[in-house]
């Protein structure tokens, strides 16, 4: 029995041994074409996944510029109301005074204080007294370039202006132009 193991021992260790043979050109080409399968697949996802990205990138960049606009129209509604202070309305109020208070951000004012083409969508903001009341004063900002955006803006804002709207729609204190939206506040 033990003679026997040992012959198998000592058949197994002089056998040759398996081993990939670097100079069979056959096997190291079919290595090559897997790896470079592999690579164009993972290539070809990487350029997908990028193109999704690159078309997202303008819905992206408008939601976000909605987004930076309600913020700014709620800042400068929030910096108005303190511009204020002991006043007995809103008589004489404009942007460049609320923007030397010193409060509203200079991405808001600008550098001359005068809220031009400060808004996100490239357009102005402006603040006066309402007609119909001095105890409110009105937020205008003008959209040159991305008038299409005004209904929606106009909807998401409706419900922060004085009489609270849900939409823009039959609201008393938001108007719009083709080129403007007017916040009562």
């Amino acid at each position: 029995n033990f003679k026997l193991i040992e012959i198998l021992i000592m058949k197994t260790m002089n056998s040759p041994k398996y081993t990939l043979n670097t100079t069979n050109p056959s096997m190291k080409n079919k290595q090559r074409g897997a790896l470079s399968a592999e690579a164009a697949m993972v290539i070809a996802v990487v350029l997908i996944a990028l193109m999704f990205m690159v078309s997202q990138a303008p819905i992206f960049r408008a939601k976000f510029n909605e987004g930076k606009f309600l913020s700014q129209a709620n800042d400068i509604a929030q910096e108005t109301y303190a511009w204020k202070k002991n006043r007995p309305n809103f008589e004489g109020v404009t942007i460049t005074k609320v923007c030397e208070e010193g409060s509203l951000s200079k991405s808001i004012c600008g550098s001359s204080n005068d809220g031009r083409a400060t808004n996100p969508f490239g357009g102005d903001w402006s603040i006066s007294a309402n007609t119909g009341s001095k105890g409110l004063f009105d937020v205008t900002a003008t959209l040159p370039e991305d008038a299409h955006r005004i209904p929606s803006l106009a909807n998401s804002i409706a419900s922060s202006t004085r009489a609270n709207c849900n939409e823009a729609d039959g609201c008393d204190t938001l108007a719009t132009t083709a080129t403007s939206i007017k916040m009562t506040y």
